[in-house]
């Protein structure tokens, strides 16, 4: 079993969160498919919580489910060296992201 990662556990909290918001929206959701990007979401709010001070940062580790900015930074340079790492050098895949707010 994997130790506990706040983080990562924060990150998947949030998927869970907004997955169920966008599907309990509007009755009619539940005919229709919904596709949206949990880590692309968390990735611009990391952004975005990394830029803000004070009250608003908070808010934001909060939302994200966050105990420190220092972890969310640590967690992000994981996700860009292991998950987004481009392994095309070694006959892994292609991978391209980029992100923005």
């Amino acid at each position: 079993m994997a130790a506990a990662d706040p983080v990562r556990d924060g990150q998947t909290a949030l998927a869970l969160r907004l997955a169920n918001h966008l599907t309990a929206a509007d009755a009619d959701v539940a005919a229709k498919n919904v596709a949206f990007s949990p880590v692309s979401i968390h990735a611009g709010l990391a952004l975005v919580a990394m830029g803000a001070g004070g009250a608003m940062r908070a808010q934001l580790l909060n939302f994200l489910g966050v105990p420190t900015a220092d972890g969310l930074a640590a967690f992000g340079r994981l996700v860009a060296d292991r998950v987004l790492a481009n392994k095309a050098g070694s006959g892994g895949p292609h991978v391209l992201f980029g992100g923005g707010v």
